[in-house]
């Protein structure tokens, strides 16, 4: 890629590189690639069939906007904790 380019882009790139950076963009991605090739190998292992390997961009967070954060109802989080493995346990005096 180096051969490519000029040596004035490359020197602007390292300016934008000194005063921006890519910090959290290559955790990022490095992280996203560990946990899909610990996906792919654990599956390997466990004799899961997949078309195809798990890409470390599903592992990326989105690029759109989230949804924003809802309250849940008291019933919703119980069923919640119950489909966890949770147990309910009620006080006799509320």
């Amino acid at each position: 890629m180096l051969a490519t380019i000029s040596a004035e882009t490359l020197l602007e790139w390292r300016e934008y590189y000194a005063e921006h950076g890519f910090a959290h963009q290559m955790d990022n991605w490095r992280f996203a690639t560990a946990t899909a090739a610990n996906w792919n190998i654990t599956a390997m292992s466990a004799g899961v069939k997949m078309d195809t390997p798990v890409s470390p961009s599903d592992f990326l967070p989105s690029t759109g906007d989230p949804e924003p954060p809802r309250e849940l109802t008291d019933e919703e989080l119980m069923d919640l904790g119950a489909s966890a493995g949770g147990m309910r346990f009620e006080c006799p005096d509320s």
